[in-house]
């Protein structure tokens, strides 16, 4: 029994050593080595703006995204030169439904689903868009693609190439090509009107999606429009806030987006 207890240990053998000194490498390495980084959080739902054409000078600009998109009021208009896009001097190109909508250059809110049908390009260089009267105007024949910024001065979307200038026509001109689309019953609701007070407004149109046009009997295609959506815009007096439905703006939007709901926000701009 003492004899058992007072043995000194017997000795490993060669291949023992041989393979314990790996494993207790590997032990050190893994106490000693930091911890991988953590991983990087999910992106953000980003806001995705695209841009199509609905005939020749005319595109609809579109927040498909999940967050509000702020973009620039100044669209550039670039010209295909062999490969290559080449930016031209036109300056007279704004994302506004209307010549007097609101300040030309404005930084502009699109929420997720809304968009704009800005007036179309006249395919003029001076008189571009809203432009009445001008020198060196000329008409610009060619292949063009135009171009959204973000408000930093980024490029968000692009129109697909060979976007076409119009036949020439008057500046500020709109869309009159197709005919409007059938109001079927009900839809009589009067169009909104600014406050009636000291303060000067700009109407401000926006457009969402809702039921589209189908037939001009049944109920109103319109029925399924709100009277009015929440306002995007600081204004300086009584009115802000909401933007109330526009049936006639509405039907005209359906020439090209055939569920348009459209919608006009008075923000006032100066008051007595």
């Amino acid at each position: 029994m003492c004899n058992a207890l007072n043995a000194s240990p017997q000795p490993r053998s060669p291949a023992a050593r041989t393979v314990a000194a790996p494993l207790l490498y590997l032990s050190l390495v893994a106490q000693t080595a930091p911890p991988p980084p953590p991983p990087p959080p999910p992106p953000p739902p980003l806001a995705s703006v695209t841009v199509r054409t609905i005939g020749p000078g005319a595109i609809v600009i579109e927040n498909t995204g999940s967050q509000p998109a702020m973009i620039s009021g100044q669209l550039v208009l670039s010209r295909r030169n062999g490969a290559a896009w080449q930016a031209t001097s036109v300056h007279d190109l704004h994302a506004v439904t209307s010549c007097a909508e609101m300040a030309v250059g404005a930084c502009i809110r699109l929420d997720p689903g809304e968009f704009i049908r800005p007036v179309p390009w006249t395919g003029f260089s001076c008189s571009a868009q809203c432009t009445q009267m001008c020198t060196r105007n000329a008409y610009m024949p060619g292949a063009y693609r135009i171009t959204v910024r973000d408000c930093a001065g980024a490029d968000l979307a692009s129109t697909p190439p060979d976007v076409m200038p119009p036949t020439p026509r008057p500046a500020g001109a709109t869309n009159t090509a197709r005919p409007l689309p059938p109001t079927g019953r009900g839809d009589a609701r009067p169009e909104p009107a600014a406050p009636a007070n000291e303060c000067a407004y700009n109407a401000i149109q926006r457009c969402v999606h809702g039921r589209p046009t189908r037939t001009a009997i049944g109920e109103s295609p319109y029925s399924w429009c709100p009277t009015s959506i929440p306002g995007t815009h600081r204004s300086l007096g009584p009115g802000g806030g909401q933007a109330w439905f526009s049936p006639r703006r509405s039907r005209e939007a359906r020439r090209d987006v055939p569920d348009a709901c459209c919608y006009v926000e008075f923000v006032a701009t100066a008051c007595d």
